[in-house]
């Protein structure tokens, strides 16, 4: 059997410093790397990259992430770097934060429909997770650390939960971001079927603000896009 080669949708490489480098230099210099390499792996596979994103990773596994299109696909290295440069700086500069899990709950399955009550569960840091193993929801370190930061926030827009909340082996992440939020007094609006249910199931609806079933349709309206059933309300 020989398997039919995939289309490649996306090339990336990565470092790391042993500590945050405060170098402006230093960190131009690995990206530049960085970009020479994917730009290589672009050539000798003869592709063109339309699209460049940067991510950063901080010591305390906080992380920003940026991206943009370019207005022609190129393999050009010089191309590639300006617009890595540009986005690293931006990314820099905005003090977006994105807050990505430094410990995972995990099942040893390799797909969701096999988890029943007899799955064993182990908790491991954010690079243990074996192959065998899924990870079905955040651990208690990342739990601690996003509720501390929602503690925080004026306004708190939630979709999507922690985790396999259904099962009680995978409920502890997702029910500690729902207490979180309900503890505070900031605005706190949750979108999508399964956020819903996960608030119903902790008991804590009647501290939310806001609670729409319309996941998708919350993120559309909040990127500013026209709902059509929005329009129809405001033609009236």
């Amino acid at each position: 059997v020989r398997a039919e080669p995939r289309e490649r949708r996306s090339i990336s490489r990565q470092s790391s410093f042993e500590r945050d480098e405060p170098d402006r230099g230093a960190v131009l210099a690995m990206l530049y790397y960085l970009v020479e390499r994917s730009a290589w792996v672009l050539r000798r596979e003869r592709l063109v990259a339309r699209c460049v994103a940067v991510k950063l990773r901080y010591c305390d596994f906080t992380t920003r992430a940026i991206w943009a299109c370019l207005p022609d696909a190129t393999d050009e290295q010089a191309v590639l770097f300006a617009a890595a440069r540009e986005l690293l700086e931006r990314a820099q500069k905005s003090g977006v934060r994105f807050l990505l899990p430094v410990d995972n709950v995990c099942g040893q399955v390799t797909s969701v429909e096999q988890v029943n009550a007899a799955t064993p569960v182990v908790t491991v840091d954010e690079r243990g997770i074996k192959d065998g193993w899924m990870a079905l929801d955040i651990g208690p370190e990342s739990a601690r650390r996003y509720a501390a930061e929602i503690a925080r926030a004026k306004t708190v827009v939630w979709n999507g939960p922690m985790g396999l909340f259904e099962v009680p082996a995978f409920a502890a992440g997702t029910l500690a971001v729902a207490k979180a939020i309900a503890a505070t007094r900031c605005l706190s609006i949750v979108g999508g079927g399964d956020s819903v249910a996960a608030v119903n199931q902790s008991g804590l609806a009647d501290k939310f603000t806001h609670i729409s079933t319309g996941g998708g349709a919350s993120l559309e309206f909040l990127e500013g896009k026209v709902l059509p059933g929005v329009a129809a309300l405001s033609d009236r």
